[in-house]
């Protein structure tokens, strides 16, 4: 039987015009169980998505200005719902780091976190790869960056799918060529979640950004807009069960962030049809 994932995304972020938007399908290979928790203090505000199988967190911290989403760079044997730490470590650096080198150190030494991980400003995107063994990042600050990652590593070349994977290596390089050419002509937060909505190379569901196979499948998009402070979640309802929004914290407090959940949406058009006009 084919070695099955928990976590094998696409991720992209891009410093628009009007500010920095990042985005995600979540593939995986169980239906799983999900709820916003949107918790608004005196001094700090904050909203995650917690898959409450396997306690797995990410998400934006509003006061400090710093979204992180991750995906998968140690691609081995499904652990289906068991629970990781990652999540937890994950919010360990979004909740308690306030720089960037802070969260870095956070991610990378004391609370590790392993794989492609996008962490974001209004301004700013710092793509970081991590492995066990070794991590390295570059950052982005002009108007028109953008950046994606699937499941390989592209600053460290030899950790994730590599050519030896065959059919996965080719899956995880082709969804990455389609999410840097779809982010490089989205504009919108709207615009990149929808372009990874549409089945590009149809019933290759396998290479498709958005994923259907019988072994892993999208089931939700997360996407995070730092200009008009909006946190969109889209769940497919056949692939994921939505637990709700769970409120924390103050109630009096005015919230900065606005959480929108809506099922995905593909675009109108064909964004290959699109890409060779550009």
């Amino acid at each position: 039987m084919k070695p099955k994932n928990l976590n094998e995304c696409v991720i992209g972020s891009k410093i628009s015009d009007g500010g920095c938007f990042l985005g995600k399908n979540r593939d995986r290979s169980y239906n799983p169980n999900v709820e916003i928790i949107h918790g608004v203090y005196p001094k700090i505000e904050y909203v995650i998505i917690h898959d409450t199988d396997t306690g797995y967190m990410e998400g934006v911290n509003a006061t400090s200005g710093y979204a992180i989403l991750n995906s998968a760079l140690l691609n081995g044997a499904d652990f289906g719902k068991n629970k990781s730490d990652e999540g937890k470590n994950l919010v360990m650096a979004l909740l308690n780091c306030f720089s960037l080198e802070s969260i870095i150190d956070s991610l990378t030494k004391k609370y590790p976190v392993y794989g492609n991980s996008i962490i974001a400003t209004r301004d700013s995107i710092c793509i970081l790869e991590c492995t066990p063994e070794k991590a390295a990042y570059k950052e982005y600050t002009n108007v028109g960056d953008y950046v994606a990652r699937s499941n390989h590593g592209v600053l460290i070349p030899d950790v994730g799918y590599r050519p030896k994977d065959t059919e996965d290596y080719l899956s995880s390089m082709t969804r990455l060529a389609a999410s840097e050419i779809i982010i490089d002509g989205a504009d919108s937060l709207d615009e990149f979640l929808s372009g990874l909505c549409y089945p590009l190379f149809g019933k290759y569901g396998a290479v498709n950004t958005s994923r259907e196979s019988d072994y892993l499948y999208t089931t939700a998009q997360i996407g995070i807009d730092f200009q008009n402070k909006i946190f969109k979640f889209s769940g497919y309802p056949d692939k994921s069960k939505f637990k709700g929004i769970r409120k924390l914290g103050d109630k009096s407090i005015e919230s900065q962030y606005r959480i929108i959940i809506e099922e995905p949406s593909k675009p109108t058009n064909i964004p290959f049809l699109t890409w060779g006009y550009r």
